[in-house]
This record gives C-alpha cells, structure tokens and sequence, in this order.
C-alpha cells in the first residue's frame, strides 16, 4: 500500500513501558539526545509508511534529520541495525504490527464493511417491494369490490346475522364495501399447554453462546481436511466464549473463522511429526504455558510473545525481553 491512506488506515506506533528504565535509552538521552530524538522520529516514520522497522540512510539524513555522528550512535547503541541499504530499528516487529497484519486488518474491514452495505440494501429493496405490494391490495378497484353490502336485511343474511338484528341504512349513509378476493391474515395458534417457543440458537439478535452447541457438519468437515483436533478445538471455543462473556449473532460463522485460524496438527494421521515448523501464536501451547495461562487471550503481551518465539528465540529469553521472568507460579515482572 503506497501513497496517502484514509484516516480509518492509520495506525500507531508503539514502544515498551519500561523504556525510561532501558539503559541504552538513558544513555542515549544522556549523551547523544538528539540521536534519540531521530529514533523516535524513525519508529514512527517505519510504522506510518509500514516498513516493518527498515529506513534508509537517506531518510535518516534529509527527512529525519539525523546527522553522520547520530547514526552512528544508535548503531553503537545497537537501537539501529545495519542492514543493506539502510537500517533496521532493533527489536521494532517485537513491539509493532507489521505490514502484512495492517493490510490483512484493512481487508477484513472492508469485506465487513461491504456485507454490511449488501444486507442493507437487501432490506431496502425488499421493504420497498413489500409497499408497492400493500398499496396493491388497498386500491379500490371495480373487479375486486364484488359485493355491496348494505346495512338493511339482505346485509344481515350475507354477513350471517338474523334479520331481525339488522338496522335499517339511513338515508345519506354510505355503502360498506367488502372485497371477497384478500385473503384474510389468521394469526398462528398459540402452542397448547402455555408452552412457549424455544428460541432459535442461528437468531440475528446477539446472545451467548448456548449450552447444548457444538460444531455444525461444514466445521467438522472443515476440520477433517485441515487436520485439526476438532473436540479440543470446540473446547477451547466454549472456553473462550464463556469466560469473556461474548454475545454474538451466528456463532457457527464465527466457530468456522476460529478453525481457520487454528494451526493443523503437528503430528500426521499416522502419528509422524510433519515436516513443516510450528508457527507460535497468541492460542498456542508454547505461549499459553510460558504465561501459566489455561485460555488464549489477544492482549499484546501474548502476541509479543508469539513473535518472539517465531524470530527463534527461546522461551526464557523472550520473556526477558518482554520484560518478565518464568517463577514458580507463572511469570513475574523482571
């Protein structure tokens, strides 16, 4: 994605809490503050046009300002690392959203965003062919009105009255007009012994996730060809709805998005380990066991986590940089 972006495509830069604390930070603050300042300005320069963390040397110089003394600082400082043609700023995918994850992000928004749009036109266009319907049936017409009906005694026999309860029509009253061509709405019957209808689990309106759900055939399906645990899948799902108290409108729609975010087995339907290497996420064991967890949760200490792991760092090591500690009941502040 290149040129000026919509305000909705915008993003923010992010840094560590502890960072007034880090030792390189105060020393650069100490002795070289305007390289500082230029870091800053690269963290945000890379986020804003989604380098993933690289800036070039000209960049630095003419946009950033930075001079030969400054860059020279913050490789020393190991907070830029070289890198053919340019610069990377140390550790940036450890703490920012990459390029890939915005535009995978932005996409979603406008595929909802474009559903959204259709069903709203759906509803209109199907609100404005229901009118034109109602004003059918209401306009008077000669060959529907068939049956005059007075208020005298033939009206009475018609209408299955007695004779003798009929009125005689006054002089300036008006006929009553009766079309025998609309059929006439019956409401449904109520159901027998006071029972009320049981609520459908797939209603538009958002509700928790029910007590007796489970996976529909298209998830087991989906399952079944991806090669993924489908009961400790479904588990986790049930999980994660009931801890976080969600409501939703179609939670199977949502179950399907939730398999195609899960990772296949690491191991073959004939119990071979696969050749293909596990890529940590926020859901994975590996993370949920190093943050002493028992559900996912997408906060960014999780997801740091994962990208840290996926860089093929070990587990005690990135959670020292996260600045933490594996104790003896879970993680602990460093």
């Amino acid at each position: 994605m290149t040129g000026k972006r919509k305000q909705g495509e915008r993003g923010y830069a992010k840094l560590y809490n502890d960072g007034y604390a880090n030792p390189k930070l105060l020393h650069a603050m100490e002795d070289y503050p305007h390289a500082l300042n230029v870091w800053f300005m690269a963290i945000m320069w890379c986020s804003d046009k989604l380098t993933d963390g690289h800036v070039d040397h000209d960049i630095l110089r003419y946009t950033l300002r930075a001079t030969e003394e400054d860059i020279t600082a913050l490789v020393d400082l190991r907070l830029l690392d070289e890198t053919d043609g340019g610069y990377q700023v140390h550790g940036y995918l450890g703490y920012n959203t990459s390029r890939e994850q915005v535009e995978t992000s932005i996409e979603l928004r406008k595929e909802r965003n474009a559903r959204y749009k259709a069903k709203k036109d759906e509803e209109k266009t199907s609100k404005e062919a229901s009118s034109e319907d109602d004003e059918t049936v209401s306009e008077p017409s000669t060959k529907r009105l068939k049956t005059v009906l007075r208020r005298d005694e033939d009206a009475a026999k018609t209408l299955g009255r007695h004779p003798e309860d009929a009125q005689p029509r006054t002089k300036n009253q008006e006929p009553i007009y009766i079309s025998t061509d609309v059929d006439i709405y019956k409401p449904p019957l109520a159901p027998q012994g006071g029972e009320t209808p049981k609520k459908n689990h797939h209603s538009r309106a958002r509700h928790p996730l029910p007590d007796d759900w489970k996976p529909n055939p298209e998830a087991r399906q989906y399952a079944a060809d991806h090669n993924i645990d489908l009961p400790r899948s479904a588990d986790r799902y049930r999980l994660w709805a009931k801890s976080g108290g969600h409501k939703l409108k179609d939670w199977d729609a949502r179950y399907l998005l939730w398999l195609k975010d899960t990772k296949p087995d690491s191991r073959t339907d004939r119990g071979q380990p696969s050749d293909k290497p596990h890529t940590h996420s926020y859901a994975c064991e590996h993370v949920l066991s190093l943050l002493n967890r028992q559900t996912p949760d997408t906060d960014d200490l999780a997801v740091n986590l994962a990208i840290l792991l996926n860089q093929g760092m070990d587990g005690q090591t990135a959670l020292g940089r996260l600045g933490l500690h594996d104790g003896t009941d879970g993680w602990e502040a460093a």
